[in-house]
């Protein structure tokens, strides 16, 4: 998903102002990228899938690798079926269950993040 917001317009875009759910024991939202602010100082927004988060990124529209200070008001949940059924969840591994690959802003980000795994990235 793609979000393009102009902060530089008349009135100031608004970025992400709702929700963003993907439910369900195999709920996964590969990506959200977005340009303008998520969330406003009285309301966060919330993303949640039911077993996996690939990124939330503020990057430019025209190159992913330029992040943009953006602040974020959002609460992630990457692991909401685990978190509601714990006893009866289908674990597959301890790595792999409700991961979170990529959270990056770079604004100030206000909010909770839970997610089952944290997925980092490895260097040699």
């Amino acid at each position: 998903m793609r979000i393009v917001a102009d902060p530089a317009s008349t009135p100031a875009a608004a970025g992400i102002q709702g929700d963003i759910l993907a439910t369900g024991a195999t709920g996964r939202i590969a990506s959200v990228f977005f340009t303008g602010p998520i969330g406003n100082a009285t309301t966060a927004v919330t993303i949640t899938a039911g077993n996996g988060i690939g990124q939330i990124r503020t990057v430019a529209e025209s190159d992913e690798n330029t992040v943009l200070a953006r602040n974020a008001h959002v609460n992630v949940t990457a692991n909401a079926t685990m978190r509601a059924n714990p006893a009866t969840f289908a674990y597959s591994s301890p790595g792999e269950d409700g991961p979170l690959d990529l959270l990056e802003v770079g604004g100030d980000l206000h909010g909770e993040v839970k997610a089952a795994n944290l997925v980092g990235s490895s260097s040699s």
